[in-house]
């Protein structure tokens, strides 16, 4: 008698069925598990980056209770020269909760040039007082054109003319055919600091057309002209200098005997206008700081701008995040 293998053949296809639906049920078990892996790392690595905001705000914060034991002139350089214009790196083991890398960066916005302080907004021209605007963005002009190859100021000049009030973000300058080259040189990069990039050139949070000397930028002290960075030993041995010298008050007498060693500039060959714009009277308020965090294969960077917050809190003078900005 012959029989059918109708049964068999079924039973194979059940057994087919099966496995192609419990293969795509793993498949998707492990794309789900790698997934949650990577999603973990980005909430972790952000809140890690987040902190870099927090920690640049305990080191710039200064505190007046030390200051009225140990009365010095000098405190707030001796504060902030060791942690601005230069890279910190904090590196986490397993064993502290987490593994993973965060940099930062911390400048000062006094230290820069506010971009939206140039121009008379009411009188529509450009600033005299304390030097002629216009032939210090000409300066500029010429120096950032090493980089681009193309000048800004032409195109500058009509986008600020017909502008209506100051500038309120850096990132208005996107607008302007002369500075979007510029746009692909934000930020430093922990292997890099001798280039001039647009963040840590302009600004529009000094709120002076005028910088302090004190705490002029990496990329300043590039278009001013310096060959190289001084070394960290150099500035570690200012630091000590100034907290036993009282300083003249005279910038002329003062720069090449400690901001020489700070800036690798002599004073005789910085730009006649941006002597004019240096003013010991401009005190570091404003401060930015760029972080990037790292964990596995997962990178988050953070941009923020920290102002002085009049507020007093206890005996602390408090910092607030004006802006922050995801990279």
């Amino acid at each position: 008698m012959k029989k059918n293998g109708y049964v068999l053949i079924l039973a194979l296809i059940i057994l087919s069925l099966c496995t192609a639906i419990i293969t795509s049920v793993l498949n998707r078990s492990v794309s789900h598990r790698n997934f949650a892996k990577i999603f973990n790392e980005r909430e972790r690595t952000k809140l890690l980056a987040l902190s870099g905001i927090e920690i640049a705000i305990n080191q710039i914060t200064f505190k007046k209770e030390e200051e009225e034991k140990k009365p010095n002139p000098n405190a707030l350089l001796i504060n902030l020269l060791p942690i601005i214009n230069t890279w910190q790196t904090f590196n986490f083991e397993q064993e502290q909760g987490l593994e993973g890398k965060l940099q930062l960066y911390i400048a000062c916005e006094q230290g820069k040039i506010d971009i939206g302080q140039l121009y008379d907004f009411a009188k529509k021209q450009y600033k005299q007082n304390p030097t002629d605007a216009k032939k210090l963005l000409q300066f500029l002009d010429e120096q950032l054109k090493k980089i681009t190859q193309k000048s800004f100021f032409e195109t500058f000049d009509k986008f600020i003319k017909n502008t209506k009030k100051p500038l309120f973000e850096i990132t208005e300058l996107a607008e302007i055919e002369g500075f979007k080259d510029l746009y692909n040189n934000l930020f430093f990069s922990p292997e890099q600091d001798q280039s001039i990039k647009l963040y840590d050139l302009f600004t529009v949070d000094n709120g002076n057309f005028g910088m302090n000397p004190w705490m002029l930028s990496n990329s300043l002290l590039n278009v001013l002209g310096r060959k190289n960075k001084p070394t960290d030993t150099a500035k570690n041995e200012l630091v000590e200098k100034l907290k036993t010298v009282k300083l003249s008050g005279d910038l002329t007498k003062d720069w090449n005997q400690y901001l020489l060693p700070l800036h690798g500039i002599d004073w005789n060959t910085v730009n006649s206008d941006f002597k004019k714009i240096m003013n010991l009277n401009i005190l570091p308020k404003t401060f930015s700081v760029f972080c990037i965090a790292t964990i596995g294969s997962v990178s988050q960077k953070i941009f923020a701008i920290l102002a002085q917050d009049n507020i007093a809190q206890g005996d602390q003078l408090a910092l607030r995040i004006k802006r922050i900005y995801w990279i």
